[in-house]
């Protein structure tokens, strides 16, 4: 069994603008596409939180209050594409959430200055996110019970 893969509004909307430079001809986007597709590939064949970490999936040393993981791919020059995901702890071997994703290939190691902080708010986004639909849903099921 392989873990579904979800992931936040932040996520979607990087690689929503990314995929429209790659169309409209952005050849460093499309190289950034390349990675990410590549990125949520490898992470599809997933079944579960790893118990070592691999050249493509390392832990974030700078998680903040949730461990996190970063996604990477081999040395490409000018693109240096990061993904990084989280497994929920109530959900092993379930579910795999990438939380957002960057090109640190501009910003290099400041990027993981930031992570621990955002990868906590996205987090804690999600969670209740996810508590607003479970809510809803359980509304929507009880409202067929009068």
């Amino acid at each position: 069994m392989t873990v579904l893969l979800d992931w936040t509004g932040e996520f979607d909307d990087w690689l929503d603008r990314m995929t429209e430079r790659a169309a409209a001809g952005d050849a460093h986007a499309r190289a950034q596409l390349v990675r990410v597709d590549a990125g949520l590939k490898f992470l599809a064949g997933l079944d579960g939180e790893p118990a070592a970490e691999t050249p493509t999936l390392r832990r974030v040393r700078q998680s903040g209050r949730f461990p996190v993981w970063r996604v990477g791919h081999p040395y490409t020059p000018g693109v240096a594409v990061r993904l990084v995901v989280w497994f929920p702890p109530d959900r092993p071997g379930e579910v795999l959430v990438v939380l957002f994703g960057a090109d640190k290939a501009r910003m290099g190691d400041v990027f993981y200055e930031r992570v621990g902080r955002r990868a906590d708010l996205a987090i804690e986004g999600y969670l209740r996110a996810v508590e607003q639909e479970q809510r809803a849903q359980q509304d929507s099921e009880g409202e067929g019970d009068e």
